[in-house]
């Protein structure tokens, strides 16, 4: 079964507090108590954790039930990193990206990923001959880099976009502003 999941990262280099990071989220009601989940330790959506995610369109489905209980796809938190080097992340919900410069569209993205994991080498587009790194490329919000990524389990493709409080106090807490991006597919 695909697993969906909403994914928030440091838009730069920077690590976060992890005991810091904790602490800040808890405190505004992000999440909630600790558990183990396949051998990983996760934590309990908040009490404000829909105040901290917008919803969009009529009607998003967020199961906020518990493991064994209400199946595998409920919304739970869970801390994903920190990595020496930056990886990149995709599932099957990866959209053609397109070259910020000149907004060539590039559907054989695989072998361009490939590349940059053996040697970082960046793409160079071919309409407008720029050699451009991964990370500048647009990915529509559906794959992402990061040293550190904040994954919220159960959250289906642009579903629910995090909310500016969010967004201020990971910022505020890490002294950089975060990204997000969607995932679908086999968990990792």
């Amino acid at each position: 079964m695909d697993s969906n999941i909403l994914l928030l990262t440091p838009s730069t280099d920077q690590l976060p507090d992890l005991v810091n990071l904790t602490k800040q989220l808890q405190e505004i009601g992000f999440i909630s108590d600790p558990f183990q989940f396949e051998g990983r330790q996760h934590y309990q959506p908040g009490e404000a954790l829909m105040i901290h995610l917008t919803f969009l369109g009529c009607s998003p489905v967020v199961s906020l039930g518990e493991p064994g209980k209400t199946g595998d796809e409920f919304c739970h938190i869970e801390f994903y990193g920190p990595f020496d080097e930056k990886q990149f992340i995709s599932g099957s919900n990866v959209k053609p990206l397109r070259c910020p410069v000149c907004g060539h569209r590039e559907t054989a993205w695989q072998p361009i990923i490939d590349a940059w994991k053996r040697d970082r080498t960046p793409w160079h587009c071919p309409s407008c001959e720029n050699d451009i790194s991964l990370e500048q490329l647009r990915w529509n919000k559906s794959a992402g880099f990061g040293r550190f990524f904040i994954k919220v389990w159960g959250i289906f493709e642009s579903e629910a976009v995090p909310g500016d409080k969010l967004l201020a106090t990971l910022r505020g807490t890490t002294d950089t502003p975060w990204d997000y991006f969607y995932f679908r597919g086999e968990s990792f």
